[in-house]
């Protein structure tokens, strides 16, 4: 008795799998009618479907299904090589069980207390997990309805209707996409870098000359990348060498999502190539190091006056007579600490002052983050690495042209477009990301009691 206004109108698409799942009611069947629309005027039902035998479970009001042979997961397809889908039930069994203690908790507890205010946070938080999984769990079950239509249309020789079939799985998976990086979200605890601004060092290592002309490389590569990404992006120190590379520079960058994406650069970058000074034409192997830190607030980290040595000194490099006659360089040292920063890239020594006291908070703080953070990469051992900037992290050989991240590993070709600083090197970045967030996952839902 449905119409075609009806079907349209209660699923929103082209086509319906399931009268209870169309009209959003969450429901254990899952074999039921499915309605197929074979032309702009008639309705036709077709048999139902002839589900595999399946194992179920009800978590968060949420029937989840793992096929014989097969699992499926609520993380995206990239995640599930790594996440079992039974630690995932498992969290979210915890999940709800935490959902009903404090729903129970917050009736006993007065309107105007302390830990009432705490625990509505975490209602807000936990209740916001349950409807992320009931919504994938409906977008996984649409999903396949919709293949099994393609499948069915592609029999039928309906190229129109496979075509919308597969248009509407499109738009489904760019949902799941978007729904899982959520969840994911909920569940992977941030990282305090993230939404930073970050200080970007680089040094010359070992390999003389050659090893400044590829620091020079390297710095330029992150400018532009930078650039690419709509960062901003300030040179706040620049020693050269006599055949134009760097010796130590640092840049300020700040943007969105800056200083997540930069956090795995920091470590030691290898590049294999005949430099510019040999004449035989044999391949040499020169290193430079990245340190990548997190630039907090002045309320973040509180210097006191009495732990800091300030000296002032002429700048050295190009600058003319202003450079040669002012006192305008400043070099500060943190007594408790012994840790000694230094800024000439100004040519006020106000403005100097200002930049050495944001690269000592920033040494600062990444001490006491790698304080907190320290036991958990132990025990962890990250495949992307520790950030820590004696790591061997990638290699750029020209003679082969290809850049190997040794971390996740991962190879691509074209030394010279990755130094570009766009599509390669952030294709690379992402693939770190990713494999970073699977591990805290993996190690988040192996904890879960």
């Amino acid at each position: 008795s449905t119409t075609r206004r009806q079907a349209v109108h209660v699923c929103g698409r082209l086509f319906l799998k399931n009268s209870a799942f169309a009209a959003h009611i969450s429901s254990s069947t899952l074999s039921a009618s499915v309605y197929r629309l074979l032309s702009t005027r008639t309705l036709k039902i077709v048999s139902p479907c002839n589900l595999p035998k399946h194992s179920t479970e009800r978590v968060c009001g949420v029937l989840f299904r793992t096929d014989i042979g097969r699992h499926h997961s609520t993380v995206p397809e990239k995640d599930s090589s790594l996440v079992e889908q039974k630690l995932l039930l498992k969290y979210f069994q915890m999940v709800a069980r935490d959902l009903k203690q404090v729903e129970e908790e917050l009736e006993k507890c007065s309107h105007d207390s302390q830990r009432t205010r705490e625990l509505t946070a975490k209602m807000s938080r936990l209740s916001s997990i349950v409807a992320l999984v009931k919504k994938i769990n409906e977008l996984n079950r649409e999903m396949e309805g919709l293949k099994d239509l393609e499948r069915d249309f592609t029999r039928t020789g309906d190229k129109d209707m496979v075509s919308m079939a597969v248009d509407d799985q499109k738009n489904c998976q760019a949902e799941l996409k978007q729904l899982n990086d959520q969840i994911l979200d909920q569940i992977v605890p941030p990282d305090p870098i993230d939404t930073t601004e970050v200080l970007l060092e680089v040094t010359a290592g070992v390999g003389g000359q050659e090893a400044m002309l590829f620091t020079k490389d390297v710095l330029d590569m992150y400018v532009r990348y930078a650039s690419w990404k709509g960062w901003s992006c300030r040179i706040v120190d620049y020693e050269t060498s006599d055949m134009g590379g760097v010796r130590h520079a640092s840049l300020n960058v700040g943007g969105r999502d800056a200083g997540k994406c930069l956090k795995f650069e920091s470590g030691v970058h290898r590049v294999q190539r005949v430099p510019q000074t040999e004449r035989a034409g044999r391949i040499h192997t020169s290193t430079m190091a990245v340190a990548v830190l997190p630039l907090p607030a002045e309320v973040d980290v509180v210097l006191n006056s009495k732990d800091l040595v300030m000296k002032t000194k002429r700048a050295s490099g190009p600058g003319g007579q202003h450079v040669n006659t002012t006192e305008s360089a400043v070099q500060i040292q943190h007594i408790p600490s012994g840790i000694m920063v230094e800024s000439s890239q100004e040519r006020s020594q106000l403005q100097n002052k200002e930049l050495a006291l944001k690269k000592l908070r920033a040494k600062l703080y990444e001490i006491e983050l790698n304080k907190k953070t320290s036991s958990h990469v132990t025990q962890r051992k990250l495949q992307v690495g520790t950030r820590g900037r004696s790591e061997k992290i990638r290699t750029y050989n020209f003679a082969q042209d290809r850049v190997t991240d040794h971390r996740i590993p991962v190879t691509v070709h074209n030394v010279e477009d990755f130094l570009h600083g766009q599509d390669n090197l952030d294709s690379v970045i992402r693939r770190l990301l990713d494999e970073s967030r699977k591990e805290i996952l993996l190690e988040v839902l192996q904890g879960v009691k």
